[in-house]
């Protein structure tokens, strides 16, 4: 898994997510428990999160990151650090698989 993403010719190492990373994401506006439906303020925040920078400042680099030509995919490492952070590891049941950015539990090849 990529520790860091790139937007707008500019890397993003992922900070820590934990239970304080998490209060400060939904400072944000991350909501944790609707990331499906709320996947663009998943991107806002988690990029105002790892970026150190304000919700708004997010939205701006995202705009002129889909102006010039890149897609919500490229958010995805976000998103899978994310659900396999130390707070989610936490939390997770023992018997309970990590799940992929989409829900589903990863194949077992």
């Amino acid at each position: 898994m990529s520790n860091k993403v790139t937007i707008n010719s500019k890397d993003y190492t992922f900070k820590t997510i934990d239970f304080n990373g998490i209060c400060e994401l939904e400072d944000l506006g991350l909501n944790i428990y609707d990331l499906k439906k709320g996947r663009m303020n998943a991107c806002r925040a988690l990029l105002a999160y790892h970026g150190n920078m304000t919700s708004d400042e997010a939205g701006n680099e995202i705009m002129a990151h889909l102006k010039n030509g890149g897609g919500f995919d490229d958010f995805a490492p976000m998103i899978d650090n994310l659900v396999n952070s130390d707070f989610f590891q936490a939390i997770r049941q023992p018997d309970e698989a990590p799940k992929t950015t989409t829900g589903e539990e990863p194949s077992q090849a």
